[in-house]
């Protein structure tokens, strides 16, 4: 009876064998996963800059056409007219703390749906 048993139980060979499929296909397979990896990191930033862009045209809609400024620290009429605000520094040295802080206190912020994900790029 034992014997039986043993009858249906696989070999090492035929093991083998499976195991290098399966790593022969995996082999095939990432670096096309990869790749669209990478694609769905550059639609996530598109999307994001399309966000920003509606930002920009309804901030420009709703205060006579004038655009805010592209340069931190911009200042016009005792009012924050640009699109991050001036945390001091160089944006190179910004803490992660004085980005969020900046981007809260700029122009865009009430248009960008308070979503800050939209100012980064995945990619």
């Amino acid at each position: 009876m034992q014997y039986n048993r043993l009858k249906h139980a696989f070999t090492l060979i035929e093991l083998l064998v499976v195991i290098s499929i399966i790593a022969l296909l995996l082999a095939i397979l990432m670096p096309s996963l990869a790749k669209v990896k990478e694609a769905g990191k550059r639609v996530v930033c598109l999307s994001n800059q399309k966000q920003l862009s509606y930002a920009w045209t309804t901030y420009a809609t709703d205060n006579d056409d004038f655009m805010c400024s592209p340069c931190p620290g911009w200042y016009g009429e005792d009012a924050e007219i640009s699109w991050i605000s001036w945390s001091g520094g160089w944006p190179q040295n910004w803490t992660e703390d004085q980005w969020e802080s900046s981007i809260k206190n700029g122009a865009l912020w009430p248009y960008c749906g308070e979503a800050i994900e939209i100012y980064r790029c995945p990619s």
